[in-house]
């Protein structure tokens, strides 16, 4: 009877044993799926952290790519502009027949320079104020026009297709009138 007792008693406290166990387990469970949320927040926030890193990546990668593209148009015309001014100095001291034989080679030159290198020419500088990022001063001279206009210019600048400047126009600029 003591054994059956015994056994009767261990059987009934595996019982409550397996319920404090179950009932124990709920907290433990409610915290196992917290773990799991903050485990899902915390990918989820390395994951947009990635994409973000990955667009920057992405853009740095771009830009890089047309600074080279830039440089290497750049490079590749300026020989080209040297033939243009070239064809410029040619027609200005020609006569006659051989500066109408000039100018269309030269205007057809500076249009395959725009088209397929997308390097464009810089306007006129003659009689605007001087800009350091357009033109490179090549002599002060003093003028009517008033201080810092451009007198003369003596090499045209060029642009890319972007407005950036391939090469300043070489200006001769006023120092204003001479006292």
């Amino acid at each position: 009877r003591f054994r059956r007792g015994g056994a009767a008693l261990a059987a009934a406290g595996g019982a409550v044993a397996g319920r404090r166990q179950q009932h124990g387990d709920e907290p433990e469970a409610a915290s196992g799926q917290e773990d799991l949320r903050e485990e899902l927040v915390s990918a989820q926030d390395r994951l947009t952290r990635q994409a973000a890193e990955f667009q920057n990546f992405k853009s740095r990668v771009q830009a890089q790519e047309k600074e080279r593209l830039r440089q290497a148009l750049a490079k590749a015309s300026k020989p080209l502009l040297d033939v243009l001014d070239d064809f410029r100095r040619a027609g200005a001291s020609a006569g006659g027949a051989a500066k109408e034989v000039l100018a269309p080679l030269r205007k057809r030159l500076l249009g395959v320079l725009e088209k397929e290198l997308g390097v464009r020419l810089l306007s006129s500088s003659i009689g605007k104020p001087f800009d350091p990022e357009m033109h490179e001063a090549v002599a002060l001279t003093p003028g009517e026009e008033p201080a810092d206009t451009v007198l003369e210019e003596l090499e045209e600048g060029f642009l890319s297709i972007d407005g950036e400047v391939i090469r300043p126009a070489r200006v001769v600029v006023s120092s204003g009138p001479a006292s």
